[in-house]
């Protein structure tokens, strides 16, 4: 609970929407309902916010004596299918398409790129310079289920 709290202000505090909870992860949107020319710059910083908040968590955990949590973020930026899905017995309010699942991908490919966040360049490139300075380009980084790669920030 106390690492979702982290996760939720970061979100909330920069403007986002948490979309739903999945497992110990979230998802959550930036320009819904409205969108503003600052969605993908708010992105990158609720997902730096949630790494220091981790961070400050785990602090308190090590002093415990207790494990530290992983902490792995995936931010990307496109169209996506936002409303209800389901039938009348079970209607869920959901965010679909390709951004959503290259998203998702960006979360998995921290990992084996050994960060904590991975950003798309349609995220990166639609922000200032100075949430540029915390990342490192690394091209035409590979995803699973995409044809052709992509250009990528970490951090």
């Amino acid at each position: 609970r106390s690492c979702h709290a982290v996760i939720e202000e970061a979100i909330f505090s920069n403007g986002g929407t948490l979309d739903k909870y999945l497992g110990d992860g979230v998802m959550a949107t930036f320009g819904t309902p409205r969108v503003s020319p600052a969605d993908c710059a708010n992105a990158l910083a609720a997902a730096r916010d949630i790494v220091e908040g981790i961070a400050a968590g785990n602090a308190a955990l090590a002093k415990s004596g207790l494990p530290q949590l992983r902490i792995s973020v995936g931010v990307h930026f496109g169209p996506a299918i936002i409303g209800n899905i389901g039938s009348e017995r079970r209607l869920e309010f959901a965010t679909l398409g390709d951004t959503v699942n290259v998203a998702s991908r960006l979360e998995a490919a921290t990992r084996s790129l050994g960060c904590q966040v991975v950003a798309s360049d349609a995220v990166v490139s639609r922000t200032g310079s100075e949430l540029r300075g915390n990342f490192r380009a690394v091209p035409a980084l590979s995803l699973r289920g995409r044809a052709a790669p992509i250009d990528v920030w970490v951090a």
